[in-house]
Order: C-alpha cells, then sequence, then structure tokens
C-alpha cells in the first residue's frame, strides 16, 4: 500500500545521499535490482565507521535514516517527526559545538 510514508523513504535516500556521497544501492546499476532489493525490505548499506561514529551529527542521521527506512510503514516515522527529530539534534549539536566538542 501507497501512503506519505513512501516519501519519507524516499527522504531517508536523500539523508543516505548526504551521509555518504553515494547514491543508496549504488552497487547495483538497474532500476528493476534496486526495486527488487527495496521489496525485499534490503536497506543501503553504510560503512561501519560512519555507523561507529562519535560525532553527535553522525548519530543523527544514522537514526533519521533508520526513521526512514523501517520497512513497514505502518511503523515508519513520518517525514514531520523526521524534521522534529533533526531540528532537536541539530540543536542538541550546535549546543555541543559550542561546548567543544571534537570530531575524532
Amino acid at each position: 500500500m501507497q501512503t506519505e510514508k513512501i516519501d519519507t523513504f524516499s527522504l531517508g535516500n536523500i539523508l543516505y545521499v548526504i551521509a555518504t556521497e553515494k547514491e543508496p544501492y549504488y552497487k547495483d546499476n538497474t532500476k528493476k535490482t534496486t526495486r527488487q532489493l527495496v521489496t525485499k525490505g534490503k536497506l543501503p548499506s553504510l560503512d561501519q565507521d560512519f555507523i561507529d561514529s562519535d560525532h553527535p551529527a553522525d548519530k543523527a542521521l544514522v537514526v533519521a535514516m533508520n526513521m526512514c527506512f523501517e520497512y513497514d510503514w505502518r511503523k515508519r516515522a513520518s517525514s514531520a517527526e523526521v524534521r522534529d527529530f533533526l531540528r532537536k539534534e541539530l540543536k542538541r549539536v550546535n549546543r555541543e559545538r559550542r561546548n567543544g566538542f571534537r570530531r575524532r
């Protein structure tokens, strides 16, 4: 079933490109293959270094992408919920930055 939550999944793809500078499913070169992967619940992969990052902005992006990539659309966050989460995290990151947080 298609709902507005399909747009949230697409938002996850946009966040993925911002975070990785790669297209989701970049290793798969056809739309058909990508569609099959999505249908089977396969998500774009992130480098383990990015997932394990201590930087709060990286952590926020990982959480936001997971919110977007929830396979069950009934459990998937709305785009507004992802926006609100990222706004909250951006405020927190800016606060930490003012207090001297350094990226490893």
